[in-house]
């Protein structure tokens, strides 16, 4: 919730392209712990570390963005 993240990764056009999303027998909570645990072995404190997961957050909302011309160049 803190990086504005929806239930349904579905809802991201970047993650909604390669068509089923869940793999079985992976359990994404672990997995993102075992990361922040090899973030932390690697130095990155939780400042840092928020911070990435804040940029991956952003690029995920980007890749949303829709844009559509108006029948003008420039």
């Amino acid at each position: 919730k803190r990086m504005s993240l929806p239930a349904d990764a579905t809802q991201f056009y970047y993650i909604n392209q390669g068509g089923d999303h869940v793999i079985p027998g992976v359990d994404d909570a672990d997995d993102y712990e075992r990361v922040k645990t090899a973030m932390s072995f690697l130095g990155m404190n939780d400042q840092l570390q928020t911070s990435i997961f804040n940029l991956v957050a952003g690029v995920l909302h980007a890749g949303n963005i829709q844009f559509k011309s108006d029948g003008k160049d420039g």
